[in-house]
């Protein structure tokens, strides 16, 4: 144990959480296109979305920020997990937008989560695949890291739609009751277009 006082204050203040504050750059949108939902944090876990003056006062879960709240304002996350990735998508039809960002301990990171019109992925399952349980990762080509990791989102058929920047998509489906077993493919997504992914066993 230590005996120092500004030992132990020292290592209090590195675990201490972070703040983001963020703002929703809408310029590369049409006017159209422009009435977002939400922002979504993965994992779900890593921040708490905390109302600004003159925004209204929602009680949602952790990971969730609702954009009609914000009334055109920026977004605060608290309790941010320090030092670990925080990854902010935007998933809407064919609006996308993603941002990834690490907050030292202690500290506030201001950042721009900027949207635009891409493609989607609409991931289906086949007539031999479970019923619900299926994780996805979808990396960009040429992309040494995972881009996403999606859960299933819809009943039926539907596992989950993604909205992605047009170009070159890798995927990888698990099911929960059999994780070693992978399902792996790859999808070019096209600009103002959806694509039917049918996966199974």
């Amino acid at each position: 144990m230590p005996t120092d006082t500004s030992e132990v204050e020292a290592r209090c203040a590195v675990a201490r959480p972070g703040v983001i504050v963020g703002t929703l750059v809408l310029d590369d949108l049409p006017a159209g296109q422009r009435d977002i939902g939400a922002i979504w944090l993965t994992p779900f876990s890593a921040a708490r979305w905390q109302p600004l003056p003159g925004q209204t006062n929602e009680t949602v879960t952790r990971g969730f920020v609702p954009v009609a709240a914000l009334a055109g304002g920026p977004f605060r996350l608290e309790d941010v997990d320090p030092d670990s990735e925080v990854t902010m998508f935007v998933s809407e039809g064919l609006v996308h937008g993603m941002r990834k960002v690490k907050v030292p301990a202690g500290s506030e990171v201001q950042v721009e989560l900027r949207l635009d019109v891409g493609g989607a992925l609409r991931f289906r399952r086949a007539p031999d695949a479970p019923r619900e349980g299926a994780r996805i990762e979808l990396r960009r080509t040429g992309a040494t890291e995972v881009t996403r990791t999606l859960y299933d989102q819809a009943d039926g058929d539907e596992i989950v739609r993604a909205a992605l920047a047009a170009g070159e998509w890798s995927w990888k489906v698990q099911w929960s009751d059999d994780p070693t077993r992978e399902v792996s493919g790859r999808a070019r997504v096209t600009k103002g277009e959806a694509l039917d992914v049918v996966v199974g066993r």
